[in-house]
């Protein structure tokens, strides 16, 4: 155990868990945290707040040895606002974090399509505490937007003629408009660029 790891010890939570000693702490999810980011939805992103919760490990002894983990509700007099947990990604070529939301560092780009990072979480005790290294807690993958899909959908109807009330409303806007529809969202190239 390190020096700054033994002064939140006994600044912050001996005080609090008696004789127990604090190995780490840090991110837990309970499976991999995989989510997707469509590369044409303006500001996209794969949101991590709530996806998992701090956990403590903690040991009898002095020097870390034979830690077990420990939920905060455990130690009530432990304030979690004194940790921190900051989200990283490993593919900053296309991906960014802002906040607790991974993001993508341009969109409209096909060329991200299939992109993949991995994302990880640290916890830290600002001033105290600083882990060994960041956990990975799941992957973020460029996915096409469902809006591709639906434009196939969209063709066999026209072509079909069976387009439905239903479906998009029709009374609400003229045919040839159907792009500007919410259900959609088909930018008028994306629409005439397809045989009708």
């Amino acid at each position: 155990m390190n020096w700054v790891k033994q002064i939140l010890l006994l600044t912050i939570f001996a005080a609090i868990v008696g004789k127990k000693y604090l190995v780490d702490a840090y991110y837990k999810v309970n499976a991999d945290v995989n989510l997707e980011i469509p590369y044409d939805v303006k500001d996209g992103k794969a949101e991590y707040n709530g996806k998992g919760r701090v956990v403590l490990s903690v040991s009898n002894s002095p020097d870390g040895t034979t830690p077990s983990e420990v939920e905060l509700s455990e130690y009530p007099g432990f304030d979690p606002k004194s940790l921190t947990t900051t989200f990283s990604v490993v593919n900053d070529t296309y991906f960014k974090v802002s906040g607790t939301a991974v993001m993508l560092n341009a969109y409209e780009t096909p060329s991200y399509i299939g992109k993949v990072t991995d994302v990880n979480a640290k916890v830290t005790a600002t001033g105290f505490y600083t882990p060994a290294a960041d956990k990975k807690i799941g992957t973020v993958t460029v996915t096409k937007t469902t809006k591709k899909r639906l434009l196939i959908m969209v063709r066999l109807n026209l072509q079909l003629g069976v387009m439905t009330h239903k479906l998009l409303q029709l009374p609400e806007f003229p045919l040839n408009k159907i792009y500007d529809a919410e259900d959609v969202k088909l930018t008028l190239s994306e629409f005439q660029s397809f045989d009708r």
